[in-house]
C-alpha cells in the first residue's frame, strides 16, 4: 500500500519542521522544499500526491512556482496545490485561484483544517487520504500546530525558532531605525506566521501589526511597536524554554520506557 506523498514548500525552516511533524504523525510521507524553485524541480522529478505551498518566498513566490508547475503539463502539472498563506492583503484568494491552486489555507493553520485539506486533495491508490494519527489530542502546552507535538518531535522546532527569533527582531529594529520598511515587512510577516503556528499569540499579533504598518507606510507606528515587540519576544522565549524542558523530560521518559 503506497503512502500519500506530500511536498511541503516554505522558506521558513521552523514552519517546515512543524508542518512536517504534524503530517508525519498522521502517517504521510513528507518531502521539504525551501524555495519555489526547489518546489518546481521537485514536482518535475517526483510524482507527488499533493503540494502544500507557502505564498511569500524570497526567490520565487508560491504563485510563480504554481504557475511554473502547471506549465509542466501532464500528471506532474496537474498535482493538487494548496496554498498556506499569512498574506494580509485582500486579493490573495484570487491570486491563488488564477495561478491554478486548488485551495488556500490562512495562517495560523489549525491541525483540523490542515487534515481536512489534505483529505480533500491527496489521494493515493489503495489508501485513505488521511491516516488520522494525531487524533486532535493536545500533546504540549503550546498552541497552534505545536499543540499536537511532544517530546522528540517538538524539540527541534523550539530550538530552531529560539535560535532565529532574536535575530529577526534585531533585524526589524535595525531596518526600522534606517527607515527601510521594504526590508522590515517580510521579516515581520515571517515572524508573525511562525509565532502563530507555535501558539505565541502576543508575538504573532505585534509582528502582524508591524507588517500592516509597513504596508501603510507608517514608519512612526513601526518604531512605536518595537519596545512591545521586544517585551513579548522575551516572554515567548521564556515560555518556550519551559516547554522545551517538559518536552525533553517526556522524550527521556519515553526512551527509558522503551528499553
Amino acid at each position: 500500500m503506497r503512502r500519500v506523498r506530500i511536498l511541503l514548500v516554505d522558506d521558513n525552516r521552523v514552519n517546515r519542521k512543524l508542518l512536517a511533524a504534524v503530517l508525519e504523525a498522521d502517517g504521510y510521507r513528507v518531502d521539504e522544499a525551501g524555495s519555489g524553485r526547489e518546489a518546481v524541480e521537485g514536482v518535475r522529478l517526483l510524482p507527488y500526491d499533493l503540494v502544500l505551498m507557502d505564498i511569500q518566498m524570497a526567490d520565487m513566490d508560491g504563485v510563480a512556482a504554481t504557475t511554473a508547475i502547471r506549465a509542466l503539463g501532464g500528471r506532474r502539472g496537474e498535482v493538487p496545490i494548496v496554498a498556506i498563506t499569512g498574506d494580509i492583503e485582500g486579493d490573495v484568494a484570487e491570486r491563488c485561484r488564477r495561478a491554478g491552486m486548488n485551495e488556500h489555507l490562512a495562517k495560523p493553520v489549525s491541525p483540523s483544517a490542515l487534515q481536512q485539506a489534505v483529505a480533500r486533495w491527496a489521494k493515493a491508490e489503495g489508501q485513505p487520504a488521511s491516516a488520522g494519527g494525531s487524533g486532535g489530542e493536545v500533546a504540549s502546552g503550546l498552541g497552534g500546530l505545536a499543540a499536537h507535538l511532544a517530546g522528540a518531535a517538538l524539540l527541534p522546532v523550539i530550538d530552531d525558532f529560539t535560535a532565529g527569533a532574536e535575530i529577526r527582531v534585531a533585524e526589524i529594529e535595525r531596518q526600522a531605525a534606517a527607515g527601510d520598511l521594504a526590508r522590515v515587512r517580510p521579516i515581520a510577516h515571517d515572524l508573525s506566521g511562525t509565532a502563530a503556528n507555535l501558539g505565541l499569540t502576543a508575538l504573532s499579533q505585534v509582528a502582524r501589526s508591524i507588517e500592516t504598518a509597513c504596508i501603510e507606510a507608517k514608519i512612526d507606528t513601526v518604531r512605536r511597536l518595537l519596545p512591545e515587540t521586544r517585551t513579548v519576544l522575551e516572554f515567548a522565549l521564556r515560555q518556550l524554554a519551559t516547554e522545551r524542558q517538559r518536552a525533553a523530560q517526556a522524550d527521556a521518559a519515553s526512551g527509558e520506557a522503551s528499553r
